[in-house]
């Protein structure tokens, strides 16, 4: 025990000099060595990059401004989310380009909702067609007609059961999009 107080100050001494140096650390180097640790290279939802963004925003004040004033980490939304998290994402994100995830979920509706009045911001669409009837319809009825005029990258699948020809696609509504 003796030990132990003895080194306790030399490490409560660390940390504060640790915490006064990373205070000092320009933001945009701050930002990269956020995003490196975060990974968002990743080709899928990156929920655990931003879940880890958003534990570095309450660090302090330092990394709270510089991770929530870099509107790419947030400029991706996806149904994998809960509708709180898109809302947020949305307006962290600024103007900064979408990338746009639409899957079959619970909370379709509620997504399809808050994303589409974004429309001219969607960079990148991943859009899944699912099985279930009233999905499909959800989607047709917000989907149809959308204008995506900084559309770069769509990814359009529909799900089918295994070993069965799938003729459900939503192929009407994805050809009355415009894009560039």
């Amino acid at each position: 025990m003796a030990i132990l107080n003895k080194i306790k100050p030399n490490v409560h001494s660390a940390g504060e000099n640790l915490g006064r140096s990373l205070q000092r650390l320009p933001e945009e180097l701050l930002m990269r060595v956020l995003t490196l640790a975060c990974d968002f290279d990743q080709r899928d939802y990156p929920s655990e990059s931003l879940r880890m963004m958003l534990k570095f925003s309450s660090v302090n004040k330092h990394f709270r401004r510089v991770a929530l004033g870099s509107p790419d980490v947030w400029a991706t939304v996806s149904t994998y989310a809960r509708i709180e998290l898109t809302e947020l994402f949305l307006n962290w994100s600024k103007c900064a380009k979408l990338r746009v995830e639409v899957m079959p979920s619970r909370s379709l509706d509620a997504f399809l909702d808050k994303i589409i009045p974004s429309t001219s911001r969607w960079r990148e669409l991943s859009f899944r067609v699912p099985r279930e009837t009233a999905q499909k319809d959800i989607m047709k009825k917000s989907c149809t007609g959308l204008h995506l005029p900084n559309l770069e990258h769509l990814q359009y699948s529909v799900e089918a059961y295994q070993g069965m020809h799938c003729d459900h696609s939503l192929d009407h509504v994805y050809l009355s999009w415009t894009a560039p």
